[in-house]
């Protein structure tokens, strides 16, 4: 696993695990308000498998946000 960013750097790079599962349950009407918090319940449990790293809700908001404006980051 990579960082789209070379500003952000990720430890681990390989799992034992060939798949993960997740489900995020969201209200249609709010997806838009809940896109961050979406994005890290489906995204935490994957980097978890790799070397555990975990992030700041700072950084799935800054990453979000850019995406919402075309900026991959």
């Amino acid at each position: 696993m990579t960082s789209a960013s070379q500003n952000r750097f990720l430890r681990g790079g390989e799992t034992l695990e060939e798949e993960v599962q997740g489900e995020v349950q969201s209200v249609l009407g709010t997806m838009k308000q809940t896109r961050v918090v979406d994005v890290k319940q489906i995204l935490a449990p994957l980097f978890l498998l790799f070397d555990f790293q975990q992030f700041n809700d700072s950084v799935y908001e800054e990453i979000v946000r850019n995406f919402e404006q075309g900026r991959v980051t």
